[in-house]
């Protein structure tokens, strides 16, 4: 004989004991309760029996296991002949679950069978009842006589009702009816414990009664079980059967709703529809790739399953011919890029040349206004994100008339000077500027972080557009994090001036796919925001132009609701406490189900989420109701990667001549309006890796007062000489 184990590892909150016998119908089973451990097992012979309980829809998931420890030794057999009747409701309280609250931590094991009875053991069981019933005497009397007023009376009782012995046969019979009313099913149901756990021993007997309980030897957990098998004790109906069914409640309870599998399909598979309750269904759960460019909107609690669901959308619509373009703040997504033949870019570093001021279309005054509106809205400038926007315009009008692909650096000292031309005056002592001003140029200070690092600030760079067509991941995992809302600002002005470019024609198709992780760096819960209100006109564009937003996020308040009601695709796995209730109004259910999903949304498990996607028919779009799904596992394989690297950072050696050789200087650098070293030297100053090769810098010799400070110009990694002739400023 052998022996399959299977672990409970969720369970409806409204699982039905009665249906779930009935479900196991000609399989005996036992079931072991662990106390220690908090956890409850299935043992049988029959395992596809068992393991089907996960496709059922009974609201119960298990998982096979390889063994359940030693069971050799003596046991104390309890066998159970009727559960109390005492105020008893299945729905309220269940006997055997309590004891997982009394016994909680104590090392004790308890073993419950659920065998068959023999043939025909249950009419002649009936029999007997009936027959003991009838002999017992139903009424008696006496007469009493007194002789003052020579009256008589008597006195009766009812045995049949003041009867212990009787009332107790009746609630036999009453078992045995209901066992042959349903078809003549029924268990002989009895605990095996350990003989020294009389604690436990006492408790079955306060809620049930017991029959002669004998005390048996195994050598194993077959043994037990055969044991179990062959022991004989009174059947108790299915009814009654199903009050020894005990769950720990230390296992998952699933709150169930009436969210049923839906019947649409599509060419890209997210994983199985979840039955009412908790099982997984064989029912595939689809979305049709032409839906993806009415916006995807995914979201839930770290760990829960996002990333992975994102993935299963990605990876399946690059097998259609669409482009990809994946912004991550961390590099979960490299290995992805790796076995996709994509690009992966990891920002931080030096890999290749980046100009974010490059536009590579002929849309060149579209391409400005649009990079002015995201980085003002990248940079935190707060309520000086007007004024700001405004200096980059006037900047951006006066340098793009020249160039599409501005030198960064000379992009910046437009934008300086646009800021002083607005916000600041000129004086002897140098620029004066406004509180305006001065808030502008401090939220600047995230672009000048950018442009000083190497990978963006040269013109001659890699072409975004041909980046786009092999599809890319930016990883920023490098980065800090002051400076990554700007980064994603700057990449997507990129990829918008490039999906500007397609035709109208794609409502039935998806050309370009862009995937936000951590979407709300760029686009958060304000109104108001200029990138914001910028995608809510965008996100109608992009269903002509073919282009898929899926955009992630840890809880749905971290969008705005004007881009969640305009995202007609959504996943959403568990919530936060406090907005689970705006992610139940987000989704289509039932509104008697209302506070179900609201709880539900709070619990929900690993890679579970609620789904509400466009369905395609031949009738068009349409939104159905949402639904409950099981994503399945993403997996990738890992290819190493083959980087692009720009040259490294050179030494800059800088020799001052001046007319004494014992002379020493102090000196400033300036890079994009800012000191970037300072110091004391004597003819001779060396900066290591310090300077970008190629690159403009300010150098500043100091004098003992600010009309006599010299001003060099230098170039990043070239050796210079600086003389020293006059008073006058000398380059």
């Amino acid at each position: 004989m052998k022996l399959y184990y299977f672990n409970i590892n969720a369970v409806s909150d409204s699982l039905d004991r009665k249906l779930f016998l009935d479900y196991l119908l000609n399989s005996e089973f036992m079931m072991l309760h662990d106390f220690g451990l908090g956890t409850t097992s299935i043992i049988s012979e029959s395992p596809e029996k068992v393991a089907q309980l996960n496709v059922s829809g009974m609201g119960i998931d298990v998982e096979e296991i390889n063994s359940i420890g030693d069971t050799s030794g003596r046991f104390m057999r309890v066998p159970i002949a009727m559960f109390q009747n005492k105020n008893y409701k299945i729905a309220e309280r269940r006997y055997i679950d309590d004891m997982y609250g009394v016994f909680m931590g104590s090392d004790v094991k308890m073993f419950s069978s659920f065998t068959h009875p023999r043939s025909r053991s249950i009419t002649e069981l009936k029999d007997n009842i009936e027959d003991k019933i009838s002999r017992i005497e139903v009424r008696y009397s006496h007469s009493t006589g007194e002789a003052a007023i020579r009256q008589t009376s008597s006195a009766s009782n009812d045995s049949y009702y003041g009867s212990y012995e009787k009332r107790l046969l009746s609630l036999f019979l009453d078992n045995l009816n209901d066992a042959l009313i349903n078809r003549g099913l029924a268990y002989n149901t009895s605990f095996m414990i350990r003989p020294d756990n009389y604690e436990v021993i006492n408790y079955l007997k306060s809620i049930a009664v017991v029959l002669e309980q004998e005390t048996i030897t195994v050598k194993s957990i077959e043994d037990l079980y055969d044991h179990a098998k062959k022991a004989d004790s009174i059947p108790l109906s299915y009814a009654n059967a199903s009050k020894a069914i005990g769950i720990s409640n230390r296992i998952r309870r699933v709150i169930n709703t009436s969210s049923v599998a839906k019947t649409m399909s599509g060419d890209i598979e997210l994983g199985r529809y979840i039955s009412p309750g908790i099982s997984t269904g064989l029912q595939k759960a689809e979305i049709n790739s032409k839906v993806l460019n009415l916006g995807t909107l995914i979201t839930g609690l770290p760990g829960t399953g996002k990333t992975n669901a994102s993935k299963l959308i990605v990876g399946q619509a690059l097998r259609r011919k669409a482009y990809a373009v994946i912004i991550s703040p961390t590099g979960e997504w490299d290995e992805f890029g790796h076995s996709n033949s994509l690009n992966v870019v990891n920002l931080g570093k030096p890999q290749i040349n980046i100009n974010f001021f490059k536009c590579e279309s002929n849309n060149i005054s579209k391409f400005y206004e649009n990079l002015a509106m995201l980085i003002s809205a990248g940079s935190n400038s707060g309520p000086y994100q007007n004024s700001m926007h405004n200096c980059l315009l006037s900047a951006f009008s006066k340098i793009y008339a020249k160039t599409n692909n501005p030198e960064p650096e000379e992009a910046y000292a437009e934008i300086e000077d646009s800021v002083i031309e607005q916000h600041a005056k000129r004086t002897g002592a140098g620029v004066k500027y406004t509180k305006h001003g001065e808030n502008i140029r401090a939220s600047l200070e995230g672009l000048r972080q950018v442009l000083m690092k190497p990978q963006f600030a040269y013109s001659d760079s890699t072409s975004f557009k041909e980046l786009v067509k092999s599809g890319v991941v930016f990883d920023l995992s490098e980065l800090s994090n002051n400076i990554k809302p700007l980064i994603y600002a700057l990449i997507l002005n990129q990829v918008y001036n490039i999906s500007e470019e397609f035709d109208i024609y794609g409502d039935n198709e998806t050309r370009l796919i862009i995937c936000l992780e951590e979407a709300q760096l760029v686009f958060n819960e304000d109104n108001e925001s200029s990138a914001t209100l910028d995608l809510r006109d965008r996100i109608q564009n992009f269903r002509k132009n073919g282009v898929a937003l899926l955009m992630i996020t840890h809880n749905i308040n971290d969008i705005s609701p004007n881009i969640r009601r305009l995202c007609q695709n959504k996943l959403y796995f568990r919530q936060s406490a406090d907005v689970a209730k705006y992610a139940a109004n987000d989704l289509i259910f039932n509104e008697a189900d209302y506070d179900k999903i609201v709880e539900l949304m709070k619990t929900l498990g690993h890679r579970e989420c609620a789904v509400n996607v466009v369905e395609m028919s031949s009738h068009g779009k349409n939104i159905p109701n949402s639904s409950f799904v099981r994503i399945m596992d993403y997996r990738e394989n890992t290819y190493g990667a083959s980087d692009e690297h720009i040259p490294p950072e050179s030494n800059t050696a800088i020799r001052i001549v001046s007319g004494s050789p014992d002379s020493s200087f102090r000196y400033e650098i300036h890079y994009l309006g800012e000191r970037i070293r300072s110091g004391m030297s004597g003819q001779h100053v060396s900066i290591e890796k310090g300077l970008l090769p190629n690159k403009k810098y300010r150098l500043l010799v100091l004098g003992d007062k600010k009309k006599e400070n010299r001003e060099f110009q230098i170039i990043g990694g070239t050796d210079c000489e600086i003389i020293m002739q006059s008073e006058h400023k000398t380059t």
